[in-house]
Order: C-alpha cells, then structure tokens, then sequence
C-alpha cells in the first residue's frame, strides 16, 4: 500500500506531463504553421490569401444582407409619423432622425427614381433634375458602371437595393482598410481586420455613413496600397492590378462629386505618397529612375480616371455649372484660422462620443453628425513616431522621409484650423473648399497609417519605444480629455455625464501606449474595445425601406391620382412628410429635395428673379400655406420654404393638386378628394379649382 500511495502521484504527475507536452507540441506546429502561411512573399509583400480571406468573408456576409434585405437605413424614422406600435421592420437600434441626408435626402432619391423606372434626368421637378449628379440616385445611364453601389436598386428594387447600397461600400471600406494593413505588414493576417473595424465604427464614419464618406476613406487606403504594390512587387500583375483598382475607386469617388471629404482623405494621403517614395529613393536607394517608372502605371491608371471624370463633367456641365453657382454649398467657402475652442473640444472629445447616441451633443456640435469625430491616434502617435525619426537619425543619419510627411500633414490641417492669414495659399490647396467638420475625416487614413507606420519602424530597429516615449503618448491622451472634461463641465454639458467616456479613455490610453511599446496585439484589442463603446449602436438593423409611395394611405392615394391624371402636378403643403410623399411617388410638382434649382420651375414661382439668392441652393423645398405670391424663405441653409395660397396665380395656373398635413386657412379654390389618417398623422388631398369670378 505505502508503495501503492507513493506510485500513483507520480503516474498522474507523468500523464499530466505528457498531455502538457503534447500540448506544448501542437502549440508549437501550429504556431510555426501560422508562420509559414503568414510569412511574406520574396518581394516583402503578403501572399494572395492573407489579402483576400478577409474580403472573401465580407462577400458571404454582404450576399447574406442582401437578401435578408437588412440594412442601417434610419428611413424608419417615418414610422414616428405613420405608424402605431413597434416597427415591425426595425430588428435592432434606433432610427436616427439627424441622419435625414441619408434617409430624407437620398433615401427620398432612391425612391423616386425607382417610381420613374430609373431615368438619368428625374422629372418630378419642371424643367428636370440631372439624376447623375450627386445624391447617389440609381438611373440608367453609362456612368452607372462606376457606381456600383446602385447596381442593386437597378436589378432588386428598393429593398434589396437599400441592403446593396449600404452594404457594398462598407465591404470596400473594410476591404482596403484590411488591403493596406497586410500590405505594409505582410505577417500580421489579423491586424488588419481588426484595425478596419475599427475605421468603419469610428463615429464620424458612422454618423457620417454614406457613400460620399465611405468611398473617400476607401479611396485613400486603396491609393496607398497601390503605391506600395508598385514600389514592391516583383510581379506585373502585381504593379497593374492595385493601379486598376484605385483608378477605378478613383472615379467611383469623383462622381459623388462631394469636395469636403474628398480633399479631406486626400491631404494624409499624398503626405504618405510623398513619404513612402522619398524612403524608397534616399533610404532604400532605390534610383530615383527606377521609382517613377514603378509609378507609370499607377500614372496611367490616374490619367484614365481623370478621363472619365473629364468626360463625365463635360456631358453634365450645365449641371456641374449650376452647383458651381448656387449660394450654397457652391460659394460655402472656409477661411483659415475661423476654429474656436469650442470646435477644439469637440475635435478632442472622442471619449465622450457615446453620449450622442442619446442626443447629448450640447458642447460639441451643433447635431449629433457634426458633433461626431474619430479618434485622434495620428496625433497621439506622433510622440513615438518623432521619436523613431530621431533615433534612426542619430544612430545612422538615416532621414524619415514618411515620418516627416506625416508629422507634416497633422500640422496642416491644425494651422488651417487655427492660425488665419494665409487665405491665399490656402485657396491654392484647395483647403478653403473643405469645411472644419469634414476636414475630421484626415483623421481617418491617419488613424491607420500612424500605427501601421510605427510599427513597421519599431519592427525594423528590433526595438520598442521607451517607456517614458510611451507613457508620454499615453499622457497626451489623457490630459486633452481631461482638458475637454473640464471644458463640458464648466458649461454644464449633458456629455460629461457620460460614465462611458471614463471606460472608453482607459482602453485608448492603453492602446496606444501599446502601440509606442510593440505591444501590437494588446493595442489592436484594446483600440476596438474603444471604438465599439463609442460608435456601435449609432445606425439601426432595418429591413427594407420605408416607401411613402406604398407604405401610407396617402402615398397610395397620390399615386392612384396620378395614374389617372399623369400630367397633373402636385405641392406637398406642411411637414417634410408632404414634401418627401410628392417626391418619392415621382409625380410631376414642386416639392422635393433638389440638388441644384430648376430655372423652369422657380420662374414659374419667382418670375422676377426677386428671391433668386434664397432659392439658388441645394434645399428641400417645402411649403406652407399664406396669402397672395408663393414667397421664399430659407430657414436653414439647406431647406427653401414656399408659401401657397390656392387662388394665386401661381397655384391656379401651375398646381392641379396639394397632399397637406396642415389645415388651410380656408376651403377657397380646394375641392376635397380624400382625407387619410394614419399613425400621429393626417393628411388631405385637395384639387385646385378657379377662383371665383376667374
């Protein structure tokens, strides 16, 4: 027995010791398998499926959306007015009704253009509304092929199209973001996954989600990618294929014609251009000769992009002019130095960016969407990235070229917000045609780039900053949030309330004192915890899309009328509800989102030109009943507001039928077609009749 007791211990002790090493054995294969499958190509470049795995998953994903028709369309923010109950289409979230650029504005588009069957030329307004032109609208038409996020609406319809539309460019998003992280790192498969998440729940990105801010993000970190491709790859396909593909980002971006964010992602991104070439002449003597034919054809891709684009403005400039030359956005320019503290807060206050999902922007912006930023990482990292470029200058006079570029492009965009008097070279820059909300978006690319950059550095030095750089990093984080902390509690704002921005500083300050130390997987982790808590939830699971054509009482009633009376036009008098049913049944009138006005119709309401400075934007145009002229007001830079009185001349000439939420005044020269209640809503459909003793 003792001899017993004394045996069993030791057979438990040597099984135990056998499974630990058995264990310790297929840990080691599969950590040198993981190696060997991630190990870069020859060239320093990443093997074919460390860059396509992860867009490959996206495809499955996007497809299975798709026919769910589930996207974050806030179209459901109709229901407010029309429904009773729960929305049985919202499957998670809030609709967020801020976000009426996407789901009043181009949601209305979309719908709209579905009505008409699709035309290049919209013609629920007089005159017509080139559909080509900004607002992403699906229509038939040759420049359709460079905007595949409508290719949806065109073959599924408005549902699934909505689905197609949302999630395509978020599948480029990601895509590139993962492209260009592999490609600088070409061992680290997950970074890069990790790091365009992280991108796409920024909350500028999501507050701002629409193609016009996708594409532009897509765009840098394609172009970036391309770059380094045709610097590094040993193969012609590899060197043709990025520049395809950025040239062709290139005019998907173009076409959504939307200058702030396109400027905005292209400043950081030839900074990095700039920098990657200038290392690849001076410090991987690489002859200069040899580093711009290795940009030939990236060159010709961006002359044929640049092309299309020509050939697309000239068969639209008549409408390219007519944006030109409204009071807004064609004249909204932006002088340098305009920014204030208050707009510095709201730059620094990404920890406090939780708040806005319930309304608390008090402090940081005017509205939710403007009060949106990303995480300044570019600016966090600086610390260890100048330290990088010092250490590699004293240990062997080596100059950082990239460092320099992108500690370059970060003072920019701070002196053109901060420092005025240099209107000029600005205006040759291009910079006064951005404005301080967009000119956020710069962070975005940077958001990546700085990490990615820094780590590739400390990897090549075989070393890791000092802590003193990396607590630094971290106490740069720290002490602007407590400086914007106790700027919001001064003026008593609802966003210092927030017990998340505690939670969310933590994981960011951790982050990057992480990345400063090569600690790149506890940084990457910590990053999207941070990012998660700040911008899950902004946009809502919806599936489908709200129709007013279909969906509403009145919708269908507006539709039937005009099946019998096609050439009869119509006004929507009273909430956006009025002015978005006229325009999404794709009737003929005068109510409706328009991109530029039409002369035709606003000389039919203003023939003296006498209001041409508050009709001449980009607006919804919205009506109210008053007496005598239809008098335009503007409200808000983007919304015109017209008076009707039924028994003007205007209306009784030009307007054959009115769908209104609100009461008129009186019953004169109205005959009563039907009246519709449904939801918190009513609305009546009325026919202009003469007026009497006409």
């Amino acid at each position: 027995m003792p001899c017993a007791a004394t045996i069993e211990p030791v057979t438990e002790q040597t099984s135990g010791g056998v499974q630990a090493a058995r264990l310790s054995v297929l840990a080691h294969r599969g950590h040198e398998g993981w190696a060997s499958r991630t190990a870069s190509r020859p060239d320093g470049l990443p093997r074919t499926w460390v860059v396509l795995w992860f867009p490959s998953l996206l495809v499955l994903l996007f497809v299975l959306a798709v026919v769910l028709e589930i996207s974050g369309t806030s179209s459901g923010a109709w229901w407010r007015a029309f429904g009773d109950g729960a929305d049985p289409n919202l499957l998670a979230g809030t609709p967020r009704p801020i976000r009426s650029d996407e789901w009043l504005v181009q949601g209305s588009w979309l719908v709209s253009q579905t009505a008409q069957g699709f035309p290049p030329v919209n013609h629920v307004f007089p005159g017509g509304m080139d559909a080509t032109v900004m607002n992403d609208a699906p229509a038939w038409d040759w420049s359709t092929v460079f905007r595949p996020q409508m290719w949806g609406s065109l073959v599924f319809g408005v549902d699934h199209g909505m689905a197609w539309r949302w999630w395509l460019p978020a599948l480029f998003l990601l895509s590139s973001v993962h492209a260009f992280v592999v490609t600088m790192l070409p061992t680290r498969a997950l970074l890069g996954p990790v790091l365009a998440l992280v991108v796409m729940f920024q909350p500028l990105v999501q507050w701002w989600w629409m193609p016009i801010m996708t594409l532009a993000v897509s765009f840098a970190f394609v172009t970036m990618a391309a770059i380094v491709w045709g610097q590094r790859s040993a193969t012609r396909t590899g060197v043709v294929v990025p520049a395809a593909v950025a040239a062709y980002t290139a005019v998907m971006l173009g076409m959504s014609i939307y200058l702030p964010f396109i400027l905005a992602v292209t400043y950081p991104t030839a900074a990095f251009a700039v920098g990657f070439l200038l290392c690849r002449w001076r410090i991987d003597h690489v002859a200069g000769k040899d580093v711009l034919l290795r940009l030939v054809p990236l060159a010709v891709g961006g002359t044929l992009a640049a092309s299309v684009l020509a050939v697309w403005v000239w068969t639209r400039r008549e409408t390219v002019q007519a944006l030109l030359d409204t009071v807004y956005p064609g004249q909204r320019l932006t002088p340098t130095g305009a920014a204030d503290t208050d707009y510095l807060v709201g730059l620094l206050s990404g920890p406090f960016q939780r708040a806005l999902l319930g309304g608390g922007f008090e402090g940081l912006g005017t509205n939710e969407s403007t009060a949106s930023v990303p995480f300044l990482v570019g600016l966090y990292l600086m610390v260890p990235l100048l330290w990088v470029g010092w250490t590699r200058y004293r240990d062997g006079r080596v100059v950082d070229w990239l460092v320099i570029s992108l500690a370059a492009v970060n003072v920019l965009v701070l002196v053109f917000l901060f420092v005025p008097g240099w209107d000029d070279l600005a205006r040759v820059l291009l910079l006064d045609r951005t404005q301080f909300v967009r000119l956020r978006a710069a962070y975005l690319p940077l958001l990546v780039v700085s990490i990615v950059v820094l780590v590739e550095r400390l990897e090549g030095l075989g070393r890791r900053s000092p802590w003193w750089v990396a607590l630094a990093s971290g106490a740069v984080v720290v002490a602007s949030t407590g400086w914007v902390w106790q700027r919001l509690d001064a003026a008593a704002a609802p966003a210092v309330g927030s017990a998340v921005a505690v939670a969310v500083l933590v994981p960011l300050t951790v982050a990057v004192v992480a990345f400063a130390r090569r600690f790149v997987a506890i940084g990457a982790a910590a990053l999207l915890v941070a990012t998660l808590a700040v911008g899950a939830g902004v946009n809502p699971w919806y599936r489908g899309v709200f129709d007013l054509r279909t969906d509403t009482a009145a919708g269908r009633a507006v539709v039937e009328t005009a099946e019998k009376d096609p050439q009869g036009t119509w006004v929507g008098v009273g909430t956006p509800a009025s002015m978005g049913m006229v325009f999404e049944a794709g009737v003929p009138g005068y109510s409706g989102v328009q991109t530029y006005p039409s002369r035709v119709m606003w000389d039919r309401i203003d023939p003296q030109g006498r209001y041409e400075d508050v009709w001449n934007r980009l607006a919804h145009v919205q009506w109210v009943w008053g007496p005598g002229p239809s008098i335009p007001v503007t409200p808000r830079p983007d919304v015109v507001r017209v008076t009707l009185d039924p028994c003007n001349a205007f209306a009784q000439r030009w307007v054959d039928y009115v769908v209104t939420d609100g009461k008129p005044p009186s019953r004169r020269c109205l005959e009563p077609l039907g009246s519709y209640e449904q939801g918190q809503i009513r609305h009546d459909i009325y026919r202009i009749v003469p007026a009497a003793g006409a």
